[in-house]
């Protein structure tokens, strides 16, 4: 399932991303911050993880976060 995470780079979010990863899942990871926060994730993991870097109160950005996703963890902010 390709799933997209938001607030991916928060203390739950990294738990949440790494986590969804062992079962198997696609992760688009989204936060504000331009780089990923991704030194506990194994090259294994990597490969199935990308990062969009995105304001959520901007739209466009938003639609392109979500576009395509069989589902969403909404945990930014937290």
């Amino acid at each position: 399932m390709k799933l997209t995470v938001t607030g991916s780079n928060g203390e739950v979010g990294k738990r949440v991303v790494k986590l969804a990863l062992k079962r198997g899942h696609t992760v688009l990871g989204v936060d504000l911050a331009d780089l990923p926060s991704t030194a506990e994730l194994t090259p294994q993991e990597s490969g199935n993880f990308t990062y969009l870097g995105v304001d959520l109160t901007d739209y466009e950005g938003s639609l392109n976060a979500i576009r395509g996703s069989e589902g969403i963890v909404h945990l930014a902010g937290c």
